[in-house]
């Protein structure tokens, strides 16, 4: 599980680029790699923020739905803000545009 953050992150920062189709196959390759019942909890919560992060009107693509898809059944709903995009996350990507703006870059 550990191994599998720093690729959801990854694809969180794909996504902050305008990459979401590269972000979810990104996501979708973590998340394949990782046993059904690692699917939860943290990565669960990450790949969903991901999900909702991504327009509505893109949710019906294959690519889009495939993550979500991946993941484990939930033993409780996961309560997500709109338009939530990992709020915790610390991106390490030097060329993602979320890091850029964190530190006062611009994107």
């Amino acid at each position: 599980m550990t191994r599998t953050l720093p690729h959801i992150d990854a694809a969180a920062c794909a996504h902050h680029d305008g990459d979401s189709e590269q972000a979810c196959r990104r996501t979708i390759a973590a998340l394949t790699a990782l046993p059904d019942a690692y699917r939860t909890g943290l990565v669960r919560r990450r790949t969903l923020a991901l999900y909702e992060a991504i327009p509505a009107q893109h949710h019906r693509e294959r690519a889009v739905r495939k993550p979500r898809d991946l993941l484990a059944p939930s033993r409780g709903p996961v309560s997500l803000a709109a338009g939530a995009m990992l709020p915790s996350v610390s991106c390490r990507y030097a060329g993602c545009a979320m890091l850029r703006r964190r530190r006062g870059r611009g994107a």
